[in-house]
């Protein structure tokens, strides 16, 4: 997994990126957005496509789990600056994975009380007996 302001997630080691909050399509804005020397007119370079719904920049991510019931292997956590947590339990379709297994939570809310002035989540551990139940991050 892998976050920027877009979320990313890979099966293959790597090898193929997948934005989770889908794509979107670049082929007609006349810009040669993947720098491959392509350029425009739109129409022209058929490979023209770019993340989609930025989430806000990522500050932290925790994934996978041990939960006592299970495995937990698509458990994920992440948090962004924008005050944001997100928490995913599950992958759906495993064909086609999507942030919308993702729940948004305001950090605040899920656990650990915020202090006075803190920032960002910059890090985050979990239980790796119990992951849902404890959730750390400073």
């Amino acid at each position: 997994m892998v976050g920027t302001s877009f979320l990313y997630e890979s099966f293959d080691g790597g090898q193929t990126l997948i934005p989770l909050a889908g794509v979107t399509d670049l082929r007609s804005n006349a810009s040669d957005d993947d720098g491959d020397g392509k350029p425009p007119p739109p129409g022209i370079d058929q490979d023209e496509w770019g993340p989609a719904n930025a989430i806000g920049p990522v500050t932290a991510i925790n994934y996978g789990g041990t939960p006592a019931t299970g495995t937990g292997q698509d458990v994920a956590y992440v948090a962004t600056s924008g005050s944001k947590f997100f928490v995913r339990t599950a992958i759906s379709n495993r064909a086609s994975p999507s942030f919308a297994d993702f729940t948004a939570t305001p950090y605040p809310n899920v656990g650990s009380p915020l202090l006075k002035g803190g920032g960002a989540i910059q890090d985050i551990a979990l239980n790796p007996t119990n992951f849902p139940r404890r959730i750390h991050g400073r």
